[in-house]
């Protein structure tokens, strides 16, 4: 499934909710076809967390000596922090957070709070920075007061290590497999026939056999001869070059 189709969980607007500060701040390459049984190859990343990097740019900070926050898609980060003193380290209890402390006396921000990297488990492309949400739960005083909760940003975001340029980390061959069964057989043919005619859905990831953007009769018939053993080229687009509908 892609991370496009993932419901969101979050709101994109700065919101407290008891205390806490939600704060988001102002593809599948497809192979060439290797047999009318289809055999699902992936790449050697499918199966291992692949690593980014992540800015956290810090706001209003004022007379804050620890901070207690997380960050979406980065849960078990290593971050240093470029704020002089600062350390951050990782708490699994009594929720997963990462502990800022050692501000500098007076520190307000705002300034680069620390880059964080991370193991992520990954979908069918990397997280883009839009998508990265930060909470923070605690904001302490230099004598353990409460202080109202600062913002931390999320401010560059670097998955460069993703196999995802241009077309995503993985390598399935399942263009015109219609309904994705692991078999290219006349029935896909027919189902992307009912698909273009409008009388059925098919993504154009298994449909669109031409990669022309649509599917059309023209990509049944290619589907038809793959399946009857004729020598032909089945080139879908790759699910990271598709616009989320």
């Amino acid at each position: 499934m892609s991370r496009r189709n993932i419901p969101e969980l979050f709101s994109r607007r700065l919101v407290p909710v008891a205390g806490l500060v939600i704060s988001s701040c102002i593809a599948a390459v497809a192979a060439p076809s290797v047999g009318r049984a289809i055999e699902t190859v992936t790449s050697s990343t499918m199966s291992q967390d692949l690593p980014c990097s992540l800015d956290l740019r810090l706001y209003d900070a004022r007379e804050v000596t620890r901070l207690v926050f997380a960050v979406d898609f980065f849960t078990n980060a290593t971050c240093e922090s470029a704020i002089p003193g600062v350390t951050i380290t990782f708490e699994h209890f009594p929720r997963p957070s990462l502990i800022a402390t050692g501000f500098p006396e007076a520190f307000r921000g705002p300034a680069t709070l620390a880059t964080c990297t991370a193991e992520i488990p990954h979908f069918e492309c990397p997280p883009e920075l839009g998508e990265v949400f930060t909470f923070v739960y605690e904001a302490e005083g230099p004598g353990g007061e409460l202080k109202d909760l600062p913002a931390i940003c999320p401010e560059r975001l670097d998955c460069s290590e993703w196999p995802c340029e241009p077309e995503g980390p993985f390598v399935a061959d399942r263009c015109g497999d219609s309904d994705d069964n692991g078999l290219i057989v006349a029935k896909d043919a027919l189902l992307a026939l009912r698909a273009a005619v409008g009388l059925q859905q098919c993504a154009v990831t298994l449909c669109d056999v031409d990669g022309s953007g649509g599917i059309t009769a023209t990509d049944a018939r290619s589907i038809l001869a793959y399946a009857v053993g004729l020598t032909i080229v089945l080139d879908c687009p790759p699910p990271c070059t598709i616009n989320p509908p």
